[in-house]
């Protein structure tokens, strides 16, 4: 949605009010009326300001941007703010221990990995090549369901 889309719609609803927008900020009607095209649309910007000071609970993010939602919600009261802040700090406990439990996770790794690479070096190093007939049995008790 274009910026003159969006400002079309405010003053739609401004309209459904009683009022007009245009005249709420100052403008003339007709010239504002040419604002809402895609050509002129420029000459909205230095106009939102007053726009969202006309109507506060509008989201600054969605006149500018077009961004979600189109009004802000109403600000929680101190027992939400209390509980939110609450859910953050056992959130980023949680992050906390999870980070150690990655780091001791991947020191096991490491110390698996260096035991893995010491077998495969025995394994190449053995004098006493495994004889094909005991190698063929294993290979037959890998291969059954």
């Amino acid at each position: 949605m274009e910026l003159f889309e969006r400002v079309k719609y405010l003053a739609r609803l401004a309209k459904d009010a009683g009022v007009s927008l245009a005249e709420q900020i100052g403008v003339n009607q007709n010239t504002f009326n040419g604002y809402l095209s895609l050509k002129r649309q420029n000459n909205l910007w230095p106009l939102l300001d007053q726009m969202l000071a006309l109507h506060p609970k509008l989201s600054r993010n969605w006149l500018y941007f077009g961004e979600p939602p189109i009004v802000m919600a109403d600000n929680p009261d101190n027992e939400t703010q209390q509980r939110l802040l609450d859910e953050l700090g056992h959130a980023r406990q949680r992050v906390t221990d999870l980070e150690g439990q990655i780091a001791a996770l991947h020191t096991a790794l490491e110390a698996q990995n260096e035991a893995l690479a010491a077998y495969k070096a025995l394994s190449a190093n053995l004098q006493h090549p495994i004889p094909s007939k005991l190698q063929e049995q294993a290979q037959a008790e890998l291969r059954k369901p």
